[in-house]
């Protein structure tokens, strides 16, 4: 027995000495190869369309800012962010019936009527848009999982270095870089806007020597509550309470129209790609099922992009009607009291008032823009149909572009509540619309000042 054991043990340990050299080697081997892709990996990162090119950089600040204030499309619902919402909301709730009663108190004289209206109707657009956002999650959700998707499909296909995925990737970079730009240019105005009306009652308290004085104990808004708060510590508490609700104020007015925006020009950059696929359709040596195939991703693309263009018009019409009349009349209240700061040599009123006008303008004039820019892609696929060498294609085919060219015949367009075209004639008569209600407030006022 013990000679057995002598004779089969050295081959025993040497097989299982040979069985863990090799599996070192494979472990080894496996190592080296998935260290070798990692590091493929990071050197793909250093691509410069890889980092510009993706879901998370395209929608840049819009994520965060509407993740802070419980609104970002898809995030998970949970009680948490449910509470936080309601608390947000009863928030501007309790603002605009703070700023609408300080309209009320001021209705004896225009000037401070105007200028109470300038801060009213801003903050009750503010609020209802937030409370419209929130009803329409779920169809934002789906256009948002859509574009991601679209987003990882390209980074898949920056590995392959051909013209065509070059191409791809240059033109949804550029259309997700006008959003971006719009974000920071148009969150840093209505930033410096808010801070400006923020600090200015502070400034005026710690500068007046007499505190218990009228003009002394103002909010940052022009609020009126139906209780005393001009004594210490309930101005603290209301002035603090007012700063922190424009701040959500601040983030949900720019979040959401920056949201609206970068979808629109992602559907837009989606479009032109469509319509290259459609002009650059090759016919030369390829079969009649590969052609099949081919119609039949422009055909589904396309339906794609319509009903998400048409999904997205749904879930913000009303919203875009509220900024549509408001801002009407915001334009018109903010240019008069540009005017009349002017006239008084009043700087401090000016910049403020200047702002939320330019504040005013810049936000329909994005809105007319993208909405534009929508219809004109649009239309843009029936004319790349009718450019492509459909002549050349099999009669069955051919047939195919000639229904994608009826189906483009209809815009793709952007509605303030299936009442008004977002487009830029409709902007012009819009600002029309707002001098003549100036000049009829302008009157109002020298009749009342003679």
């Amino acid at each position: 027995m013990s000679s057995y054991t002598d004779n089969e043990s050295p081959s025993c340990s040497q097989k299982s000495g040979t069985k863990m050299l090799k599996g070192k080697d494979d472990f080894q081997s496996n190592f080296l190869s998935r260290f070798r892709d990692i590091k493929n990996l990071r050197q793909i990162h250093k691509i410069p369309w890889i980092k510009e090119t993706s879901f998370n950089t395209a929608m840049g600040g819009v994520r965060h800012g509407l993740s802070l204030i419980a609104s970002w499309p898809m995030m998970m619902e949970t009680w948490r962010m449910t509470v936080i919402w309601l608390f947000y909301a009863a928030g501007f709730f309790v603002c605009v019936c703070g700023c609408l009663g300080g309209a009320i108190t001021a209705r004896e004289d225009l000037q401070r009527l105007v200028a109470a209206l300038g801060q009213a109707i801003p903050v009750t657009v503010i609020a209802i848009k937030y409370g419209l956002f929130k009803t329409q999650v779920k169809p934002l959700n789906q256009i948002l999982k859509s574009m991601e998707s679209d987003w990882e499909s390209e980074n898949l296909n920056s590995r392959r270095d051909d013209q065509e995925a070059i191409r791809r990737r240059e033109i949804m970079t550029n259309h997700a870089r006008v959003p971006r730009i719009f974000f920071n240019v148009y969150t840093s105005v209505v930033t410096i806007c808010w801070i400006l009306f923020a600090i200015a009652p502070a400034t005026k308290r710690i500068s007046s020597r007499d505190q218990s004085a009228p003009n002394a104990n103002k909010l940052p808004l022009n609020s009126w509550y139906p209780f005393p708060f001009s004594h210490s510590p309930i101005y603290q508490i209301m002035y603090v309470f007012e700063v922190f609700l424009g701040n959500v104020m601040v983030i949900a007015h720019t979040g959401i129209d920056s949201l609206l925006v970068t979808i629109i020009f992602h559907l837009c950059g989606q479009l032109e790609i469509l319509r290259g696929c459609i002009e650059e359709f090759r016919t030369e040596e390829r079969s009649e099922e590969m052609m099949w195939a081919d119609v039949k991703f422009i055909v589904k693309r396309h339906e794609w992009i319509i009903n998400s263009a048409r999904s997205l018009e749904k879930s913000f019409n009303k919203i875009l009607f509220s900024q549509l009349l408001a801002g009407t009349l915001h334009i018109c209240l903010a240019g008069f009291s540009v005017l009349q700061a002017m006239e008084s040599n009043n700087t401090s009123v000016f910049v403020k008032f200047g702002l939320l006008l330019t504040m005013a303008l810049q936000q329909l004039f994005i809105y007319s823009l993208a909405g534009d820019y929508l219809t004109s892609q649009g239309t843009l696929i029936r004319v790349a149909a009718y450019r492509a060498t459909w002549y050349k294609l099999p009669p069955s085919v051919s047939r195919s572009f000639l229904l994608i060219m009826i189906r483009a015949t209809k815009p793709i367009t952007l509605t303030a509540g299936k009442f008004s075209v977002m487009s830029l004639p409709n902007f012009t008569s819009l600002i029309k619309s707002a001098v003549s209600y100036l000049s009829v407030l302008r009157a109002m006022n020298t009749d009342n000042s003679n």
